[in-house]
């Protein structure tokens, strides 16, 4: 699906001496994404802490390019003569902003890596994706998959069910072994291999998304992923293995131990006007739950109304069970006591006394 990719890049700090003469640098941005255009930013001269505040804006036309390739961000020192010498640069996997929630955003200090020299500085970066369109937003893509290392999930989580075994694999080029590399710098032979890792990491993790939703699955466990450098054949391969589930928020266990139980409310006025009492227990999880409390007060309020004489001697009035927070429900049965054979009418005035028992159970 059609996207617009807003990166703004603010400001940079601690850059190492790029001119001898002044032993200050000239610095600017490139952004580099996929297959489009570089962009750059304007020049902050003569400083080692930049300041830009540019915002580049990239239209990404297919989705799957949200995950299989990595967001660079290029940190370089301008000369009028001689070419262009390399600051840092910043891979960013915006596999995180692929979800069926869009709308989140990277944001943050980032350290600028130089492959032959280490960190140089750090950058601030923010990052926004925005869909736009009517079609499938994740047709290429496994958005909504979550990956997890371990083989057990997070306490937060709660596994429903397994649904199996995932795996996938992929070859591609080593750029060490490319025709290109007899003449290019060191910089940039080592450079073309971390984006290609990058990218075949990329693509396995969208591979086996996929497999897993068409499992029923939203979640991988136990993700492993392995790189072999094959210097007979010269090729990278790539191979990642995981367990795909399906997983959903946890749900606190409500303890059924009678000692967890404790009285939420007490009433003593009954229907007809009988003797008695009413008592409601129930565990303080979910005597804490908003939703409990008001079921509580509904069925502690009895309607102030006779029910029917029975006919029989017990009679049982049963209420419909409401279910309670964390699976239990409250069941409330009225027995009322009457007499078998119909008793003589009574003058008016006088009233027979009624017996009321409730019984609940969770």
């Amino acid at each position: 699906m059609p996207s617009i990719l807003r990166i703004r890049v603010d400001c940079a700090r601690d850059l190492p001496v790029m001119d001898r003469s002044s032993e200050l640098a000239d610095a600017y941005v490139e952004v580099r994404f996929g297959d489009l255009d570089p962009q750059r930013s304007g020049i902050a001269r003569k400083t080692l802490n930049p300041v830009w505040n540019h915002e580049f804006r990239l239209e990404v036309t297919d989705d799957s390019m949200l995950q299989n390739d990595p967001l660079e961000i290029r940190v370089l020192d301008y000369d009028a003569i001689t070419a262009n010498d390399a600051v840092g640069a910043v891979l960013l996997d915006l596999d995180p902003l692929v979800q069926k929630s869009a709308g989140g955003t990277i944001a943050g200090w980032f350290p600028l890596y130089d492959t032959l020299r280490g960190i140089r500085g750090e950058v601030h970066v923010q990052v926004r994706l925005q869909f736009f369109g009517d079609v499938n937003p994740f047709k290429e893509s496994s958005a909504g998959v979550q990956f997890f290392a371990s083989q057990h999930v997070p306490s937060c989580y709660q596994v429903q069910s397994m649904k199996g075994f995932v795996d996938a694999l992929i070859c591609d080029d080593d750029p060490e072994y490319h025709w290109s590399d007899s003449f290019r710098t060191p910089r940039a032979s080592n450079e073309a291999r971390q984006k290609l890792l990058c990218r075949l990491s990329g693509q396995m993790r969208r591979m086996l998304g996929k497999k897993a939703l068409e499992q029923g699955a939203n979640g991988i466990l136990g993700f492993r992923q392995h790189f072999d450098l094959e210097n007979e054949n010269k090729v990278i391969t790539c191979r990642a293995v995981g367990t795909a589930c399906l997983i959903a928020p946890g749900v606190e266990e409500i303890a059924a131990d009678a000692e967890s139980v404790r009285p939420v409310a007490e009433s003593s006025s009954f229907p007809g006007g009988g003797n008695g009492s009413l008592r409601l227990t129930m565990t303080p999880a979910a005597a804490a739950n908003a939703a409990a409390e008001e079921a509580v007060d509904v069925l502690a309020s009895p309607p102030q109304r006779p029910l029917p004489s029975p006919a029989l001697g017990h009679t049982h009035h049963p209420l419909t069970p409401a279910a309670m927070p964390g699976g239990g429900e409250l069941a409330v049965v009225c027995t009322h006591a009457a007499p078998r054979d119909p008793a003589p009418r009574r003058p008016r005035g006088s009233r027979r006394a009624r017996g009321w028992s409730s019984r609940f159970s969770f």
